[in-house]
């Protein structure tokens, strides 16, 4: 038999061995996993307090199975940021060892960041130099952890609020923009000043925009004086006034109660009275 043969023989049952190898053993679980960092669910978490070495502090709690922030404000919390941040409950350890207490500031943790789920308490400190990992405190261990969550804990308070602007189920009643006012009514939704044009779905529509919308970012305003004026008001009667500032290319709508504002596009549509829809014949043209 020709060498070149034999060998392309050689090869051919090579490969149909390790394919009857991959068939009759199947990949192999991991021999050890890793242990979390604590025994606790996060779902079952129902207080969060963030506490920071500057002295701020961030207090949530759930309400009706929904996060509000208690501190510094009162609303309503973003619960997806919340609850990625309660499942450092169940981050996997990397490492765990017995903390020295006489080296705490070379672990970062002589002015740790605190974390307290319920009754749990947990301290953040640095990154280890080589992998960049977190180091967490608790009790009297120290654990080496995947840095996943710091971000969440290091955001400004602006940043762990609904991006919501009403109460999640809130329904709107009316809505009074410098430009137009939208209000609920036994006929349907009204608009001001009116326009034939537009059919009750589209109105429909614009509250129901309104009644959706969310924040690109959040921040804090101090100055809001003078600004044009929107409100919001609910069927519960509640009404809501924000200031309206054009910034950098955005739509700031500024709370005045607490001067929480709501980034929205320069061209938003919700700013505008809606608009009938285009002729298919303009289209066309």
């Amino acid at each position: 038999m020709k060498p070149k043969l034999l060998i392309n023989l050689l090869l051919l049952l090579l490969l149909i061995t390790l394919g009857l190898l991959a068939w009759l053993l199947p990949g192999k679980a991991p021999e050890t996993q890793l242990e979390s960092l604590t025994t606790h669910r996060p779902d079952g978490v129902q207080r969060l307090l963030i506490e920071r070495p500057d002295g701020t502090r961030l207090r949530f709690a759930r309400q009706a199975g929904r996060w509000q922030m208690l501190e510094p404000y009162a609303m309503p919390a973003n619960g997806v940021r919340l609850d990625a941040l309660a499942r450092v409950l169940e981050a996997p350890v990397l490492s765990r060892f017995p903390l020295p207490l006489d080296r705490l500031a070379e672990f970062g943790l002589d002015r740790p960041l605190r974390l307290r789920l319920d009754d749990l308490q947990l301290e953040f400190g640095g990154n280890d130099p080589i992998n960049f990992h977190r180091y967490v405190r608790q009790g009297e261990q120290l654990a080496l952890i995947l840095d996943r969550f710091y971000h969440h804990l290091s955001a400004s308070a602006e940043q762990l609020l609904s991006p919501a602007l009403l109460p999640i189920d809130a329904r709107l009643q009316a809505i009074v923009t410098p430009n137009y006012r939208l209000e609920h009514g036994p006929q349907g939704w009204q608009l001001t000043p009116d326009d034939p044009r537009l059919s009750a779905d589209q109105l429909a529509e614009q509250a129901s925009a309104w009644s959706q919308a969310q924040g690109l970012s959040l921040q804090h305003f101090d100055a809001i004086d003078g600004l044009p004026e929107i409100g919001l008001t609910l069927e519960s009667g509640e009404r809501l006034v924000f200031g309206l500032r054009q910034q950098d290319g955005s739509n700031w709508l500024i709370r005045r109660d607490n001067g929480i504002g709501y980034r929205l596009p320069g061209d938003s549509p919700l700013l505008s009275p809606p608009q009938p829809a285009v002729e298919q014949g303009a289209k066309e043209q």
